[in-house]
Protein backbone atom coordinates (compact mmCIF):
# COMPACT_ATOMS: atom_id res chain seq x y z
CA UNK A 1 0.00 0.00 0.00
CA UNK A 2 1.54 3.19 -1.25
CA UNK A 3 1.75 5.85 1.52
CA UNK A 4 2.94 9.63 1.08
CA UNK A 5 6.31 10.43 1.79
CA UNK A 6 5.41 12.70 4.65
CA UNK A 7 3.74 10.11 6.65
CA UNK A 8 6.15 7.37 6.75
CA UNK A 9 7.80 6.17 9.64
CA UNK A 10 10.04 8.55 9.98
CA UNK A 11 7.58 11.43 10.50
CA UNK A 12 8.03 11.41 14.34
CA UNK A 13 11.70 12.29 14.10
CA UNK A 14 12.20 14.21 11.29
CA UNK A 15 11.37 17.71 11.35
CA UNK A 16 8.88 19.92 8.85
CA UNK A 17 11.96 21.78 7.36
CA UNK A 18 13.89 18.27 7.06
CA UNK A 19 10.72 17.25 5.01
CA UNK A 20 10.99 20.15 2.84
CA UNK A 21 14.32 19.49 1.86
CA UNK A 22 13.93 16.15 0.94
CA UNK A 23 10.32 17.11 -0.89
CA UNK A 24 12.06 16.05 -4.44
CA UNK A 25 12.51 13.24 -3.76
CA UNK A 26 9.16 12.75 -3.14
CA UNK A 27 7.62 8.84 -4.55
CA UNK A 28 4.90 6.30 -3.27
CA UNK A 29 6.53 3.82 -1.04
CA UNK A 30 5.60 -0.01 -0.93
CA UNK A 31 7.88 -2.94 -0.49
CA UNK A 32 8.68 -5.27 -3.17
CA UNK A 33 8.27 -8.54 -3.96
CA UNK A 34 12.11 -8.95 -3.29
CA UNK A 35 13.58 -7.12 -0.46
CA UNK A 36 16.66 -6.36 0.97
CA UNK A 37 18.08 -4.28 3.23
CA UNK A 38 20.92 -1.84 2.20
CA UNK A 39 23.59 -0.92 4.93
CA UNK A 40 25.11 2.27 3.43
CA UNK A 41 28.38 3.62 4.51
CA UNK A 42 28.64 1.95 8.50
CA UNK A 43 31.80 4.25 9.12
CA UNK A 44 33.92 3.80 12.09
CA UNK A 45 34.15 7.91 12.18
CA UNK A 46 30.23 8.24 13.24
CA UNK A 47 31.19 6.99 16.43
CA UNK A 48 34.32 9.18 17.20
CA UNK A 49 34.16 11.43 20.38
CA UNK A 50 31.94 11.47 23.34
CA UNK A 51 28.69 9.52 22.80
CA UNK A 52 26.65 11.61 24.89
CA UNK A 53 27.16 14.19 22.76
CA UNK A 54 25.76 15.74 20.18
CA UNK A 55 27.25 15.90 16.08
CA UNK A 56 27.50 19.66 16.62
CA UNK A 57 28.94 19.54 20.12
CA UNK A 58 31.95 17.43 18.56
CA UNK A 59 32.16 18.77 15.04
CA UNK A 60 35.30 20.58 16.19
CA UNK A 61 37.13 17.78 16.81
CA UNK A 62 35.69 14.92 15.53
CA UNK A 63 33.50 16.33 12.17
CA UNK A 64 32.73 13.04 10.91
CA UNK A 65 30.67 11.89 14.22
CA UNK A 66 27.40 11.42 14.48
CA UNK A 67 27.90 11.02 18.17
CA UNK A 68 24.52 10.14 20.04
CA UNK A 69 22.54 9.61 17.48
CA UNK A 70 25.32 7.14 16.12
CA UNK A 71 25.78 5.38 19.52
CA UNK A 72 21.66 5.82 20.25
CA UNK A 73 21.28 3.98 16.99
CA UNK A 74 23.10 0.67 17.70
CA UNK A 75 20.81 -1.38 19.21
CA UNK A 76 18.45 -0.58 16.52
CA UNK A 77 20.32 -1.53 13.84
CA UNK A 78 21.31 -4.84 15.28
CA UNK A 79 17.71 -5.90 15.66
CA UNK A 80 17.06 -4.77 12.25
CA UNK A 81 19.96 -6.65 11.07
CA UNK A 82 18.90 -9.79 12.99
CA UNK A 83 15.61 -9.45 11.87
CA UNK A 84 16.28 -9.11 8.26
CA UNK A 85 18.63 -12.24 8.55
CA UNK A 86 16.11 -14.81 10.89
CA UNK A 87 13.59 -13.38 7.56
CA UNK A 88 16.08 -14.86 4.91
CA UNK A 89 16.28 -11.41 3.58
CA UNK A 90 19.60 -10.39 1.81
CA UNK A 91 21.58 -7.97 3.53
CA UNK A 92 23.74 -5.66 0.79
CA UNK A 93 26.66 -3.35 2.93
CA UNK A 94 27.46 -0.48 0.32
CA UNK A 95 30.32 2.21 0.87
CA UNK A 96 31.98 4.74 -0.60
CA UNK A 97 34.33 5.09 -3.19
CA UNK A 98 38.22 3.92 -2.49
CA UNK A 99 39.25 8.25 -3.59
CA UNK A 100 42.23 9.51 -1.89
CA UNK A 101 40.52 11.39 1.51
CA UNK A 102 37.73 9.45 1.39
CA UNK A 103 36.57 7.85 4.73
CA UNK A 104 36.98 4.47 4.79
CA UNK A 105 34.10 2.10 5.28
CA UNK A 106 34.11 -0.43 8.38
CA UNK A 107 36.00 -3.70 7.66
CA UNK A 108 34.76 -3.51 4.15
CA UNK A 109 36.92 -3.21 0.69
CA UNK A 110 35.20 -0.10 -1.40
CA UNK A 111 36.82 -1.33 -4.13
CA UNK A 112 39.45 -3.31 -5.84
CA UNK A 113 43.01 -2.34 -6.54
CA UNK A 114 43.71 -3.54 -10.38
CA UNK A 115 47.36 -3.84 -10.06
CA UNK A 116 46.59 -5.36 -6.77
CA UNK A 117 44.14 -7.69 -8.57
CA UNK A 118 45.78 -8.29 -11.54
CA UNK A 119 49.34 -9.43 -9.55
CA UNK A 120 47.01 -11.75 -7.69
CA UNK A 121 45.82 -13.43 -10.55
CA UNK A 122 49.22 -13.86 -12.39
CA UNK A 123 50.17 -15.69 -8.99
CA UNK A 124 47.47 -17.96 -9.48
CA UNK A 125 48.05 -18.96 -12.86
CA UNK A 126 51.16 -19.91 -12.13
CA UNK A 127 50.65 -21.66 -9.34
CA UNK A 128 47.60 -23.16 -11.71
CA UNK A 129 50.50 -24.20 -14.06
CA UNK A 130 52.46 -25.31 -11.41
CA UNK A 131 49.67 -28.05 -10.04
CA UNK A 132 48.34 -29.04 -13.27
CA UNK A 133 52.35 -29.90 -14.25
CA UNK A 134 52.98 -31.88 -11.03
CA UNK A 135 49.83 -33.35 -11.22
CA UNK A 136 50.52 -34.66 -15.21
CA UNK A 137 53.92 -35.94 -13.79
CA UNK A 138 52.34 -37.93 -11.13
CA UNK A 139 49.73 -39.55 -13.40
CA UNK A 140 52.82 -40.65 -15.13
CA UNK A 141 54.24 -42.28 -12.62
CA UNK A 142 51.51 -44.09 -11.48
CA UNK A 143 51.14 -45.50 -15.35
CA UNK A 144 54.51 -46.21 -14.59
CA UNK A 145 53.99 -48.01 -10.98
CA UNK A 146 50.70 -50.15 -12.37
CA UNK A 147 52.70 -51.09 -15.37
CA UNK A 148 55.63 -52.47 -13.18
CA UNK A 149 53.35 -53.82 -10.85
CA UNK A 150 51.32 -55.64 -13.19
CA UNK A 151 54.47 -56.94 -14.99
CA UNK A 152 55.81 -58.28 -11.55
CA UNK A 153 54.47 -61.52 -9.77
CA UNK A 154 51.60 -61.41 -11.55
CA UNK A 155 49.73 -59.81 -8.24
CA UNK A 156 46.44 -57.57 -9.06
CA UNK A 157 47.70 -54.36 -10.26
CA UNK A 158 45.33 -52.74 -8.65
CA UNK A 159 45.85 -54.34 -4.86
CA UNK A 160 49.56 -53.83 -5.59
CA UNK A 161 49.68 -50.23 -6.79
CA UNK A 162 46.99 -48.97 -4.15
CA UNK A 163 50.18 -47.89 -1.50
CA UNK A 164 52.09 -46.19 -4.07
CA UNK A 165 48.69 -44.79 -5.82
CA UNK A 166 48.06 -43.32 -2.40
CA UNK A 167 51.31 -42.15 -1.82
CA UNK A 168 51.33 -40.23 -4.98
CA UNK A 169 47.60 -38.88 -4.47
CA UNK A 170 48.91 -37.50 -0.79
CA UNK A 171 51.65 -35.61 -2.47
CA UNK A 172 49.80 -34.17 -5.14
CA UNK A 173 47.48 -33.00 -2.46
CA UNK A 174 50.09 -31.72 -0.51
CA UNK A 175 52.14 -29.92 -3.59
CA UNK A 176 48.75 -28.55 -4.31
CA UNK A 177 48.02 -27.30 -1.50
CA UNK A 178 51.38 -25.92 -1.08
CA UNK A 179 51.24 -23.57 -4.50
CA UNK A 180 47.79 -22.21 -3.11
CA UNK A 181 49.38 -20.84 -0.12
CA UNK A 182 51.95 -19.44 -2.28
CA UNK A 183 49.83 -17.99 -4.95
CA UNK A 184 47.55 -16.26 -1.35
CA UNK A 185 51.02 -15.14 0.27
Amino acid sequence: MARDFEDHCWKDVVSPEELETYKPYRRDIYVGERPALLAIDLYNFVYRGDPTKYPHELAGEFPNSCGKYAWDAVEPTKKLFAACRAAGMPIIYLSGSKRKDRVRSTNRQGGYDVAEVDAYIDRVAKAAALVQGRIAELQRRAEAAEAHTAGSSGADPVEAGEESLTKMLLLAQRTADAAVDEAQA
